[in-house]
């Protein structure tokens, strides 16, 4: 062996063969992977998530640099659960709260489970196609992770994963409620990494210090009763402030990005001509009304299935690729304030899960566009539901006390209240044949006459 082939060969022998445990991320610099994550890695489903953006059309339509996946939020959201959860059982160690602190470390690789599959049964889109699926499928994208989780993730078993608790921990109710608010709750890991996530892809420098955040964390109440004991934060004015900043961050996220007019147009187009392209023809019907065409969804195969639906699915897909959009011709707000137009109907959507406010406002879509002499699919109606933030609680007196909640403390997140816009948008050769006005005002008698 000449001194080349040695050199080759000594380089050789230390190369790394074993599989990628670490990525870099725009968000959180190096996601380091569980020893788990190989073996699940290349799952179809698990694959499903690069091929999903996490924006859905909004990287079409206004952000085009939104181009990041679900695959890269579920890691951020598993790194996340990572480091709180380290962070928590370690100073819930020092400060004399042993069950606590304990009952975190055993559950740390079910946390960051529950962190990367939370997403899992998402389908294509983002949101766009919630309806669509729940109407034809019969369950909600959490249902459909469920079932993947169960079916799929078993083997996760004999490395420290509880497959039962990780279900519990996404769905919101488990034994120990503050292991579950770690993924879903009020200010969740969830939430930290696609604020930070898609603010980042969008082009929107939004930014809180997530490392001091994370170190205002605490488990509050008393650590032999750890069925009572919640996720929040300490009562400083440090932690009262990054938690107005994480809200307000939150809700212009839904203000300037997630509800944004032009996507949500594109989004809900894609959605009515979904419906119309299902009824059209039984092959693309069967890919979304049985479970197991749906979970190998992803957008490229949705917008390309529906494309070939000839009519209104195909001249929607056209019309989405050429950014040739319905326009707007209604938006109003609805008020919940007494003998206000549209009083007792926001208060029953405000009560609505999604799927009945998108079918609520499928039937107004259909009444408005009969009244105007329209074909059902000339005219779209749009409810924009905007949510009030779930109670952030804080800590009381001392660790083990009951929490008090931030809203009381706080007149920033008091303000904030829940809304809906009501909306409508019109094929783009039509909007010159109908006076803004007019539509409103038949759209005002069709609320009255479902009140």
């Amino acid at each position: 062996m000449n001194q080349t082939d040695a050199f080759v060969a000594n380089k050789l022998a230390v190369v790394d063969l074993s599989p990628k445990l670490r990525y870099p991320d725009p968000i959180h610099g190096t996601i380091e992977l569980p020893d788990w994550f190989p073996i699940v890695a290349n799952q179809e489903s698990v694959r499903r998530m690069m091929f999903i953006r996490q924006l859905g059309l909004k990287a079409y339509v206004d952000f085009p640099g939104a181009i990041h996946t679900r695959f890269s939020h579920a890691l951020g959201t598993m790194q996340l659960a990572k480091e709180l959860g380290n962070m928590l059982s370690e100073e819930l160690k020092k400060t004399g709260q042993p069950s606590k602190a304990a009952n975190l470390a055993a559950n740390l690789n079910t946390l960051m489970a529950a962190g990367f599959l939370h997403d899992i049964g998402h389908g294509p889109f983002s949101h766009a196609i919630d309806y669509p699926a729940s109407k034809l499928l019969g369950k909600t994208h959490v249902e459909i992770g469920r079932k993947i989780i169960v079916d799929e993730f078993q083997k996760l078993e004999a490395h420290g994963v509880n497959i039962n608790s990780v279900v519990d921990i996404i769905e919101g109710h488990h034994t120990h409620p503050f292991l579950h608010e770690i993924v879903d709750g009020p200010i969740d890991v969830d939430k930290l990494d696609y604020l930070l996530r898609d603010s980042h892809h969008v082009g929107l420098r939004y930014h809180f210090d997530l490392d001091q955040s994370l170190h205002e964390y605490v488990v509050l109440g008393p650590d032999d009763n750890l069925e009572s004991c919640v996720l929040g934060l300490r009562n400083t004015l440090q932690a009262r402030t990054t938690a107005e900043i994480f809200v307000l961050i939150w809700k212009g996220m839904y203000d300037l990005v997630y509800h944004i007019q032009d996507s949500r147009i594109a989004e809900k187009m894609l959605e009515h001509a979904i419906l119309v392209a299902c009824n059209k023809n039984s092959k693309l019907r069967a890919k979304f009304s049985e479970e197991s065409q749906y979970r190998k969804l992803d957008d490229d195969t949705v917008l390309d299935a529906v494309g070939k639906v000839e009519g209104f699915p195909k001249d929607v897909v056209e019309m989405i690729r050429s950014d040739t959009l319905y326009e707007p011709i209604v938006d109003m707000e609805l008020s919940q304030t007494p003998y206000s137009f549209g009083r007792r109907f926001v208060e029953s959507l405000l009560k609505f899960d999604e799927s009945d406010v998108a079918e609520t406002a499928v039937g107004l879509g259909q009444s408005l566009g009969g009244s105007m002499g329209l074909k059902s699919e000339q005219v779209i109606v749009d409810l924009v539901k905007s949510r009030k933030p779930k109670t952030i609680h804080l800590m009381g007196k001392t660790i083990e006390d009951q929490p008090i909640y931030l809203d009381g403390k706080s007149d920033v997140i008091a303000a904030i209240e829940p809304r809906i816009a009501l909306k409508a948008y019109i094929h783009p050769s039509l909007l010159n044949k109908f006076k803004q006005s007019e539509v409103q005002k038949q759209l005002r008698r069709e609320i009255e006459a479902w009140s």
